[in-house]
């Protein structure tokens, strides 16, 4: 399944990619895991310590989210669904925020591959969020958000680069081929959890059908999680191509690599049929 949010200059076997870069440098593939009885159970065990919070995720066993999550406050008309939270690398921290990237490594590093006029298509746009009773720190963030998109960016293509092929993120940018993120005012709930945050901002007008979101939330409640569907059909009707989707990074792992991971889940990796599957939305 070639997603239609990826741009390529030559072919490659996107499935190989796909895998590869769904368990990026130094991010935690553990599984979030649950036991045999809490499987049939619509809620597992939190551990808020580790990110692993499940309020308003349903786990379904009616093939509506194919065994994985189903996220009870998507927007009407729509079922979305997840592998559920993912777990923290030991260099994060849930409680603890990530400090904007250093001036001195920004510079030029931040711009990406331009693709067309930055706008047209299907594009994958990049959110800053928070609720209205956090303080809004887009301005102290911007050049960090636009540094890990690019950073997502040439993890995608140096996955590629591993099977002999080409692969980039194609982001919605500006002229410059610098990433665009805009910001977004969540209510004081809207950040308590990732249907809260989904719902919101469809609401919010980020419910394109030639999107998908890659939301950097000012929070503390995951460390990332994604939306994901079961489908590895190789053609455009995958539901994985059908818009929008979003893949949320709270503040204790803003980063280019859970980036790359949380987004990776959106664009349908890691099918359950994929070779070396846990089954659960990893490798």
């Amino acid at each position: 399944m070639a997603s239609r949010y990826i741009g390529n200059s030559r072919r490659v076997k996107l499935a190989l990619m796909l895998f590869a870069v769904a368990c990026v440098a130094q991010f935690s593939c553990e599984a979030s895991t649950v036991s045999a009885t809490e499987s049939q159970s619509s809620a597992p065990r939190h551990d808020t310590s580790r990110g692993l919070v499940y309020d308003g995720l349903e786990r379904t066993l009616d093939g509506t989210c194919d065994g994985a999550f189903k996220v009870k406050f998507s927007p009407p008309g729509q079922t979305h669904c997840t592998h559920g939270p993912d777990l923290p690398p030991a260099n994060h921290s849930i409680a603890q925020s990530v400090m904007p990237v250093a001036s001195s490594a920004l510079g030029s590093a931040n711009t990406i591959t331009c693709d067309g006029d930055g706008a047209s298509g299907k594009r994958v746009q990049v959110i800053y969020a928070h609720a209205s009773d956090v303080p809004d720190q887009y301005a102290a963030y911007l050049a960090s958000f636009q540094q890990w998109a690019a950073d997502a960016d040439r993890i995608f293509n140096l996955s590629a680069a591993e099977t002999g092929g080409e692969r980039h993120i194609r982001f919605a940018h500006d002229s410059s081929c610098v990433p665009s993120i805009v910001s977004a005012t969540l209510s004081p709930s809207g950040d308590d959890s990732f249907g809260n945050s989904n719902g919101e901002l469809y609401y919010l007008g980020f419910d394109r059908t030639d999107r998908d979101y890659l939301v950097f939330v000012d929070a503390h409640v995951y460390c990332g999680i994604g939306g994901i569907e079961s489908d590895d059909q190789p053609n455009a009707a995958n539901r994985n191509n059908l818009a929008p989707h979003y893949a949320r990074v709270d503040a204790g792992c803003w980063s280019g690599e859970i980036a790359a991971h949380e987004l990776m889940h959106t664009l349908g990796g890691v099918q359950g049929t994929a070779p070396h599957s846990t089954g659960e939305g990893h490798c």
